[in-house]
């Protein structure tokens, strides 16, 4: 695994809670750089390690719709959890 991701999964351990790409790239302290956190995520995401959702829209925001990553319970080899169980931002 490159070293990227496992700095991302390490991230996303530490902090308990869904994170934005950018905020990754911030408390990497330069281990992900801004051009491919994305494609890491997808990455881990296709891999199951990692899972993701639309933050609902914001009135006040333009642009396109930011996305939240967190670390998939049990790693990539256990179920997706059902029944609305989608951290929320804390």
């Amino acid at each position: 695994m490159p070293d990227a991701q496992v700095a991302i999964l390490e991230i996303l351990t530490a902090s308990g809670h869904p994170m934005r790409g950018l905020d990754i790239v911030k408390a990497s302290n330069g281990r992900v750089g801004r051009g491919i956190v994305y494609v890491h995520l997808q990455l881990l995401e296709d891999a199951g390690w990692v899972l993701s959702r639309e933050e609902p829209e914001i009135e006040s925001h333009i642009g396109i719709a930011r996305r939240v990553y967190w670390l998939r319970p049990g790693g990539p080899r256990e179920p997706v959890p059902t029944g609305g169980l989608v951290p929320s931002l804390a």
